[in-house]
C-alpha cells in the first residue's frame, strides 16, 4: 500500500499526463475541432486575434493542435471505446 508521500509523488508526476488524455477523450467522443476541457470548457479551433489573454490562447492553441494531431487521430484510427479509454488511463496513472 503506498503512504501520502508516495500518493503525492504519483499524482504530481502524473496528473498532466492523465488530465490531457482525459481532454483528449471527451474532445474525440463529443467530435469536437477545439478541445473540450472540464466544467463544460471548450477551446475554439479558430480564435479571433483580437482577444485577451493572447499568450495562454497561443498555448492552448499550441495544446490543441498537438492532440488533434497525435491523440484523437489514433482514437479515430481504432475507434476507442470507453472502456478501452479508461483502461488506458489507469495504465498511464502507475507507468
Amino acid at each position: 500500500m503506498m503512504d501520502m508521500r508516495e500518493r503525492i509523488k504519483l499524482i504530481t508526476r502524473q496528473g498532466t499526463k492523465i488530465a490531457l488524455l482525459m481532454m483528449s477523450f471527451w474532445t474525440f467522443q463529443n467530435g469536437y475541432d477545439g478541445l473540450v476541457m472540464g466544467c463544460g470548457i471548450y477551446s475554439k479551433p479558430h480564435r479571433n486575434q483580437d482577444e485577451p489573454y493572447e499568450i495562454i490562447e497561443d498555448t492552448i492553441t499550441a495544446i490543441t493542435s498537438f492532440i488533434h494531431t497525435h491523440i484523437i487521430s489514433t482514437f479515430r484510427e481504432i475507434n476507442m471505446t470507453r472502456e478501452e479509454y479508461l483502461l488506458l488511463k489507469a495504465v498511464a496513472l502507475f507507468e
